[in-house]
């Protein structure tokens, strides 16, 4: 059975399959992604001023950008931070909005750093921990279905077997078909709720000196760690007629299964740990300006992936097709719930790209401090490998989606920081991170952020930093292969299908951190 291409939510699907076919099953691709991304901000300090921190020291996670700004660390210290995050989202789905929420608390730095005795110039060491990104989504959708069903997916990924075991697709002629597919697809009532919790962060040991006269540099080893839980809950629902009769029966005539629920559940935990260096230097001969530069090694992760599943389905009594009962070879009739589950793992290996900093700032102005740096950072040289031998196929069709879809950026951040008060300084940040999916045309992140650092003696400090993010993007729910025959375009050839939610993001990121100088 096919739907012919004819509703304009088909059309524009189309569209955005021909910029990137493979994205319905790019499960590997995304992930990599993740992991590649950095986030402005690795601590209060620096999330105040938008993380502009290549040329300048804007605390502790500063050496995450450039490492050289530590030579100007003015004492040895240890350093703590804290975060709360909240994420908003609005989803449109089939014409349908829906919001929902997240939050969650984690660590944005701690570590120390002990500045050398020297007769001249500087030379700090030390280490920590500072968290480079996390990973917040939180969307549900709530509308009808009268084109596809999630249980199509069934019909050609991994959870086919437990889909079969509980009637949601079943033989038909030689072929599998959804259980919503006998006697004619007639819509499905659909509800999904969607979450991304996790975060990542890297471990690291730095040392930077000023080994020339107003020239620094820095270098840095880290360990980064990564871990990310998804999980979704999709129920499909039998929709009711005019008189208020289920439209999937299970009557004589009328083809039709008994159906009336299918909830599909799916968990899939991420966790990494990778390697990887940076080198930096800092110029500040130039009176009010200072430069930076810094080169970031890509970073070689091993990736370990856990899933589990889960697919029950409801019927209205015992299993029943165009009114007969339907039992296995002893007779034994089914239902009216049936369930079935699977777990597994996988591994494999990520490299992320290497990241170029450059900056400027400004030192010792009478009222304000300005800084401003970019990023480089070229997203198509993501490569997956160490698959299986039997997934080769897969890991060289995931690595052509990464080169054909994955863009290269330059991500611009700026921050400003009022000097007029002796021991309370306002800040302020901007950060810019452009769409890194090239088939995407609504997907760059705006950041705004604001802070103040309080010195409480000349010994201890705190920081205060609130940064809001915004920003659009598309949500895929799940996909409908174009091996199934189920869709087709204008032309009647079968095509891959990608059911999406756009989505409207509000991100807050509550910050406090508290530094000891020793």
């Amino acid at each position: 059975m096919t739907r012919n291409a004819l509703s304009s939510r088909l059309f524009l699907a189309i569209l955005f399959l021909l910029m990137g076919s493979f994205a319905a099953q790019a499960q590997y691709s995304f992930d990599a992604l993740r992991l590649s991304k950095q986030l402005p901000g690795q601590d209060p300090h620096s999330i105040a001023l938008g993380s502009s921190s290549a040329s300048q020291l804007q605390g502790f996670g500063s050496y995450i950008i450039n490492p050289a700004v530590a030579a100007q660390m003015p004492a040895s210290m240890f350093s703590m931070g804290i975060g709360v995050r909240e994420i908003s989202q609005e989803a449109t789905y089939i014409g349908q909005q829906n919001s929902f929420s997240d939050s969650q608390t984690g660590i944005t730095n701690i570590g120390f750093s002990y500045k050398m005795p020297t007769v001249v110039g500087s030379l700090v060491f030390g280490g920590g921990y500072v968290q480079t990104a996390d990973y917040n989504t939180a969307f549900n959708v709530d509308a009808f279905n009268d084109l596809t069903s999630r249980t199509y997916q069934f019909l050609t990924d991994y959870t086919n077997d437990i889909a079969f075991n509980t009637f949601a697709i079943d033989d038909f002629n030689n072929f599998q078909e959804s259980v919503f597919e006998y006697g004619g697809f007639q819509g499905v009532d659909q509800f999904a709720e969607t979450t991304r919790r996790g975060q990542s962060g890297e471990y690291s040991i730095f040392m930077a000196t000023e080994f020339q006269p107003d020239f620094f540099v820095g270098v840095s080893v880290g360990i980064p760690v990564s871990k990310s839980v998804f999980e979704q809950v999709f129920i499909e629902s039998s929709p009711m007629d005019a008189s208020g009769r289920p439209v999937y029966s299970g009557e004589q005539n009328t083809g039709t299964y008994n159906i009336d629920r299918m909830l599909f559940e799916e968990k899939i935990t991420v966790d990494a740990v990778g390697y990887n260096a940076r080198v930096g230097i800092l110029y500040t001969g130039l009176n009010v300006l200072d430069f930076g530069l810094s080169y970031t090694t890509g970073t070689r992760w091993n990736v370990e992936e856990r899933f589990d599943a889960f697919v029950q389905t409801r019927f209205r009594d015992v299993v029943t097709l165009d009114g007969q009962v339907q039992t296995d070879g002893d007779g034994n009739t089914f239902g009216p719930q049936l369930s079935d589950e699977l777990s597994g793992e996988y591994s494999y290996n990520v490299t992320s790209p290497s990241r170029i900093h450059i900056g400027a700032s400004t030192s010792s102005l009478p009222l304000i401090n300005v800084s401003a740096s970019a990023e480089r950072v070229n997203y198509s040289n993501i490569r997956l490998s160490g698959f299986d031998s039997v997934d080769r196929e897969v890991e060289i069709d995931e690595n052509n989606f990464i080169n054909r879809n994955f863009n290269d950026v330059w991500n611009l951040r700026a921050g400003a920081s009022i000097n007029i008060f002796d021991s309370i300084e306002p800040r302020v940040g901007w950060s810019y991170m452009p769409n890194p999916l090239a088939y995407l045309d609504n997907n760059d992140r705006h950041y705004l952020s604001a802070g103040i650092g309080i010195g409480i003696n000349q010994s201890t400090s705190i920081d205060l930093g609130l940064q809001y993010g915004f920003w659009n993007t598309t949500e895929d729910l799940y996909y409908v292969d174009a091996s199934t025959g189920i869709i087709v375009d204008s032309a009647n050839i079968p095509v891959t299908f990608i059911e999406t939610a756009d989505q409207d993001v509000d991100r807050f990121h509550a910050t406090f951190g508290i530094t000891f100088r020793f």
